[in-house]
């Protein structure tokens, strides 16, 4: 049975060490489950073996038991049993012993096979090697060849230095102090180790076991968890680093890349920092003083005063003694280093040597690179730390000296054109009443690919690198969400159609006030989608939201376009979604992309800067692939070009309009004025441009400087291109002619419109909503018998059968408290008996000239104007018999002569405008018995 167990060891091992040689292998589930099998085949064999064992003992004690014995005589088969016994205890303890060896050894290996096939345990130090510029490169659109855009230079307070350069006494106290036996190891220190777990376990330790491969492991990746994982993982890639590079490169990493305080990343940086020289030019007392930073840069950095420079002089004196005590430095080196001043660089009389003076001056002529490299730099730091697992600093650094090749989207010409324009002041020349000047970003799309292809972060001459780009912050958009928001997933959804008409009338009483208000003044009643869309209407922007449903608007957002800076609370709030106050806002990049999808016939693409990120050997280490999905049906991007073409034409967004292309767009500010916003595409590009100032103030500018700005480059962007439309199907919809008051079917005598809608959602029901009835042509109410002129007038009833299926709205209507005169007022119309209470508040009316309602009009009420009969105009031809009546008359009721009863077009307003109702007061009490809302 041991046999067999051994033999089961030796299938199973090699089969896992040969999966744990093979590099960048997946973890093979099979291996491991094929390893367990055969350890349950080993018990199994054991138990089986044991059975066997049991069974024959009892056999042979039975039959011992059946034989007689023989008294004073020992039979010889006694102590062959004796024997047999002794050598079955010793059979089962050995297997026991295979077994758990034969465990311990498999569940061993397949730790081993985790390790090398599930742990990433790669760390690149080739940016601290190599020392090569990274090379970034665009496609030139003519020949479609790859040409060299930049290369990319540092911004950091940090400066790469070689080991030949680093003086010897340097890299000896650094290895003193954290490393002693650096040379010796092979990346753990295990010595160290235990002694560090030890101390941990009584209380005692007073420093870490990591060594100096395992600080460059962790500063690499950044990884600082407190976890066994992450221990064990960054031991390992320690023992792997220890592999793959030499003891000075891993020393050389070390002194460029860990954080000496003050802001200094790398020795040279320290070095020149603290005592204005080069690394070459340290002293080992200087030495020693900038080396002791590295346990605690907090405590030890002198820069920060008094005290931290005394902790920095102990510091200093514990790694000299280390260094002499391992014999670095001699016994006068030692005393020589322990006495000597330390001259620092903001101490009085300070002179920095002739290499550091020149250096400042080199400088103080650095150029800057593109608003757009900034943007790709940042992207690829974010995706390194993400996908790659390194630091931002450290993949920073791989960046601009591992010379890596980055494959970009720009477009230098587009570039170049916003550049020039937003270095210029004169374009946004605008100051806040606290001196700010007013600031912009802008991001540019590229509609065929769905790339960036430029960038603007801020407007004004440049200086510095990496300064706030506007066009990453996150900012309100005002109206400009309302087609990402509201009209598209409306259209999509079918809950509106081109066709549709919607009520600009405040939808309800917030705080007392009438909500939500227009930038423009008043409301205007029905209004066709173009209109709304046009004029920028907010009530028909929260009824659109409030039929669609807020959590439908806010997954289109955030799924169908990506939004990534909506908040949970922007779900909640009608005001949020429907009007752009969103709890922080959103950024530029993500409104280009969305309207980009219109463009695109409602293909959303993920912005990208750019391709691809090859390393010095050409292997690829990060692939940006085009991400695209459909975030609308291809008829929704049809009719929202169409819509948003109309607002650059005639309406809010007028000012970017330019002649010679096809424009669409909307403009977007919030109620203060403090955020100014347009998002315009053509069929070649779309811009997304922010307006305002750091400190959130009022606008006080003429039109929508974003607007303007956004003309001035893109008229240039678009210098020489052909026009044409939107490359935007509309197979699946159909032109129809409704009336823009109803959006139902025309019908004779309706005001109409031709439009395309989706085949799906087509108006089926004609229009039946127009009726006439007869008005006092003094007050514009319904006429009474006493109205001297009257006249007809054509008001929308919305209680009309196919209205009330096609579209189903009724209008609530909202009243605000009542003013002090018209409650005086009533109060006489009261006591002269003309109503029979006086109104709780005055209903909010919509703007003169635009479509009535029938509603409306029953709402007020019967003429209170004329409430008295007419007197009869005398015949001076008829006689006077006396009897104080009039032809045709009724001395008591004065009959109808002298009125004109109102005419009865439709058989409804003929009645609603009669005596049928009685006074006032009794239509007052149908009126609230009806709901005021129809007939």
């Amino acid at each position: 049975m041991g046999e067999h167990l051994l033999k089961v060891c030796v299938r199973i091992i090699p089969h896992l060490a040969a999966k744990c040689k093979t590099r960048y292998v997946p973890l093979d589930s099979r291996a491991i489950l094929y390893s367990v099998s055969l350890l349950k085949i080993g018990y199994a064999r054991l138990r089986i073996f044991l059975s066997q064992r049991r069974r024959r003992f009892m056999e042979e004690n039975r039959a011992e038991n059946q034989t007689p014995r023989r008294q004073h005589t020992q039979h010889p088969t006694h102590q062959v049993h004796k024997k047999k016994k002794g050598g079955t205890a010793k059979t089962v303890i050995g297997t026991i012993l295979a077994i758990g060896l034969t465990t311990c050894l498999m569940f061993f290996a397949i730790f081993m096979v985790y390790v090398h096939t599930s742990l990433d345990l790669n760390v690149d130090i080739s940016a601290y090697t190599l020392k090569q510029s990274s090379t970034v490169y665009y496609q030139d659109k003519t020949s479609g060849e790859w040409v060299e855009l930049t290369k990319l230079h540092g911004a950091e307070n940090r400066t790469l230095v070689s080991i030949d350069d680093i003086p010897k006494h340097v890299q000896e106290a650094l290895i003193s102090i954290e490393d002693e036996r650096f040379y010796s190891h092979h990346g753990v220190d295990w010595k160290s180790t235990a002694k560090a777990i030890l101390g941990k376990l009584t209380g005692t330790s007073t420093r870490g076991g990591s060594t100096i491969t395992q600080q460059v492991v962790k500063n690499m990746t950044g990884d600082n968890e407190v976890t066994i994982k992450r221990k064990v993982t960054e031991i390992f890639r320690a023992l792997r680093l220890e592999k793959n590079y030499s003891k000075d490169e891993i020393l050389e990493t070390y002194l460029n890349l860990v954080y000496f305080g003050n802001g200094c990343n790398g020795i040279e940086a320290a070095a020149e920092s603290y005592f204005g020289k080069t690394v070459g030019e340290l002293s080992i007392a200087e030495a020693a003083s900038i080396v002791g930073i590295t346990q605690f840069p907090y405590k030890y950095d002198p820069s920060r005063g008094d005290w931290y420079r005394e902790q920095n002089k102990e510091r200093q004196l514990t790694v000299l003694y280390k260094m002499h005590e391992l014999g670095k430095i001699s016994d006068e080196e030692y005393e020589q280093a322990k006495v000597e001043p330390l001259v620092f660089s903001w101490d009085p009389g300070f002179v920095p040597s002739a290499g550091v003076a020149s250096r400042v001056d080199t400088a103080s002529s650095t150029e800057y690179d593109s608003y757009f490299v900034e943007r790709m730099f940042n992207d690829i730091v974010a995706d390194m730390h993400e996908q790659l697992g390194y630091d931002e600093s450290v993949a920073k650094d791989l960046l601009y000296t591992g010379g890596y090749s980055i494959y970009c989207t720009v477009d230098p010409k587009v570039q170049s054109i916003v550049e020039s324009v937003y270095a210029d002041r004169n374009n946004l020349n605008y100051t806040s009443s606290k001196g700010e000047l007013l600031q912009s970003g802008a991001t540019i799309i590229d509609n065929t690919t769905g790339d960036i292809v430029a960038v603007a972060g801020r407007v004004g001459e440049r200086e510095g690198r990496f300064l706030l780009d506007y066009s990453t912050v996150v900012r309100q958009c005002g109206s400009a969400i309302k087609p990402l928001s509201v009209y598209a997933p409306a259209l999509d959804a079918g809950v509106i159609t081109p066709a549709s008409v919607i009520d600009d009338y405040p939808v309800e009483m917030l705080g007392g006030s009438i909500w939500p208000v227009n930038a423009y003044s008043g409301y205007r009643s029905i209004m066709t989608l173009q209109d709304a869309i046009r004029n920028s209407s907010n009530p028909t922007a929260v009824r659109t939201a409030i039929k669609l449903t807020l959590p439908a608007s806010y997954a289109f957002m955030t799924e169908n376009l990506s939004f990534t800076t909506l908040t949970n609370d922007d779900m909640t709030a009608a005001g949020a979604l429907a009007l752009g106050g969103l709890s922080k806002g959103v950024t530029t990049r993500e409104m280009a992309a969305a309207y980009a999808t219109f463009a695109r016939g409602g293909v959303y693409t993920t912005p990208r800067t750019y391709t691809e990120v090859l390393d010095h050997n050409g292997n690829v280490i990060l692939e940006n692939k085009t991400e695209s999905h459909a975030a609308m049906k291809e008829s929704t991007a049809y009719a929202m070009n169409e819509l948003l073409k109309n607002v650059v034409r005639n309406g809010t967004g007028t000012g970017a309009s330019f002649s010679g292309m096809t424009i669409a767009g909307k403009t977007g500010s919030t109620n203060s004025n403090n955020d100014r916003y347009f998002v315009g595409y053509t069929p070649y590009y779309t811009a997304a441009v922010w307006v305002g100032y750091d400190t959130p103030t009022r606008i006080v500018a003429s039109g929508n400087p974003a607007a303007t700005l956004w003309k001035t480059f893109m008229s240039k962007v678009h210098a020489g291109l052909p026009n044409k439309d939107f490359e935007v199907s509309s197979a699946d919809m159909v032109s129809v002619t409704v009336c823009t008051q109803t959006g139902l079917l025309a019908s004779a005598g309706c005001p109409s419109q031709t439009v395309k809608v989706a085949k799906d959602y087509a108006p089926s029901l004609s229009c039946d909503g127009h009726i006439s009835v007869t008005v006092c042509a003094d007050s514009g109410m319904l006429a009474s018998d006493y109205c001297p002129n009257v006249t007809t007038a054509y008001v929308l009833d919305l209680s009309q059968p196919n209205v009330s299926s096609g579209w189903g709205y009724k209008r609530e209507l909202l009243t605000t408290p009542l003013s002090a005169a018209l409650q005086a007022t009533y109060q006489a119309q009261l006591e002269e008996g003309l109503i029979s209470s006086i109104p709780a508040g005055e209903p909010v009316r919509t703007n003169s000239g635009t479509v009535q309602l029938y509603s409306d009009l029953m709402y007020r009420g019967m003429c209170t104007t004329h409430t008295t009969p007419l007197e009869p105009t005398p015949d001076p031809d008829a006689p006077d018999d006396g009897s104080g009546t009039t032809p045709g008359g009724d001395a008591t009721t004065g009959g109808d002569s002298g009125t004109q009863t109102p005419s009865d077009n439709t058989g409804t307003a003929g009645d609603s405008a009669s005596g049928d109702v009685g006074d006032n007061g009794q239509f007052l009490n149908w009126l609230l018995n009806n709901g005021g809302t129809g007939r």
